[in-house]
């Protein structure tokens, strides 16, 4: 059923009377009323005068569902599910995974009371301070390709800063985004596989972005936060960032694995650790150079001693100029 928000959003930079919307939600106008209230006590600026009606002049950076979908490329997501707050969306996304069938669903939350990260760290997600996104997905690629998803999804995020900010951001293998060697993002990929017919049962993809500046970032990662507000003077609007997030992944994800090259060539120019020492496991005695991304997404690298290997998943974090904790 349509909101009063949908409504006032379907009728943009013109008075819509209480009683035209009363009448189309099939509500009283002492409802109509009370719901704009609720929307003002959020911060969304709505106009309202007499004889006139209401106008919505501006969304104050509250997330919109119906924004968000109309501004979705055709061959993307079948729904959004909006949540106030949220434990984590990666948790919410798969427990409605595991129950349904449900795919191209896109869980967004303004608050998470326990996001992680990766190897079972916790992500710092304060209300209304940042993007908090989920996919949920079906992938039909081999099993040995699920890294690539990863590198998609960050590749989705920078491009996507580029395009409604001029904000030029690089990758740190595997799955953070970085901005003047501070953490701007990390991507969760998470899922089930079922072992019988080696193919996912689901995947869950989530994003996190740090995008306005919070004063009471914990003292643990003050050194390495950074937010979208530090390094643009364009104005930010979070639903444009998670749709431009969204079109710019499916175009990846839909076109996999035949993008495979194109997906590694753009994922290698944005990656700032090729070239550079790299600690494993954040151990300077594991010191070795990031040589290249491989088919899978899988990071080369070569010791002292000229030998090479494979790392498969697992932390890097950056030694020699680049010398903190990721």
């Amino acid at each position: 059923m349509k909101t009063v928000l949908e409504f006032l959003e379907e009728h943009p930079d013109q008075f819509v009377s209480g009683e035209l919307i009363a009448n189309a939600l099939s509500m009283t106008r002492a409802n109509v009323w009370k719901e704009i209230q609720k929307l003002k006590s959020k911060n969304y600026c709505i106009e309202s005068v007499r004889n006139q009606g209401y106008k919505l002049l501006s969304r104050n950076n509250n997330i919109s569902v119906s924004y968000i979908e109309s501004l979705l490329n055709p061959n993307t997501l079948r729904g959004i599910e909006y949540l106030e707050s949220v434990d984590s969306t990666n948790t919410y996304a798969k427990d409605l995974a595991k129950d349904s069938n449900l795919s191209d669903v896109l869980i967004v939350s303004d608050n998470q009371t326990a996001g992680r990260g990766r190897m079972g760290r916790s992500f710092y997600s304060p209300s209304q301070n940042g993007v908090y996104m989920s996919f949920i997905l079906r992938p039909t690629t081999h099993l040995e390709d699920t890294q690539l998803l990863t590198l998609a999804a960050a590749v989705a995020v920078i491009k996507s800063l580029k395009q409604c900010l001029d904000i030029d951001a690089q990758i740190k293998w595997l799955n953070d985004i970085y901005i003047n060697n501070q953490k701007l993002s990390g991507i969760l990929t998470e899922g089930e596989i079922i072992l019988e017919s080696q193919s996912y049962k689901y995947l869950v993809l989530g994003i996190g972005i740090n995008v306005f500046t919070d004063n009471d970032i914990p003292d643990s990662i003050s050194n390495i936060y950074t937010s979208i507000d530090k390094h643009t003077t364009r104005a930010i609007d979070r639903n444009e960032c998670v749709a431009a997030i969204a079109n710019n992944f499916y175009e990846i994800y839909n076109s996999l694995p035949d993008s495979r090259e194109k997906l590694l060539d753009e994922y290698r120019t944005a990656c700032f650790i090729l070239g550079e020492e790299v600690w494993i496991n954040n151990d300077p005695k594991q010191a070795v150079t990031a040589v290249d991304i491989n088919d899978q997404g899988h990071l080369l690298v070569k010791d002292n001693h000229g030998n090479e290997r494979l790392l498969y998943s697992g932390e890097v974090s950056i030694g020699g100029k680049f010398k903190h904790e990721s």
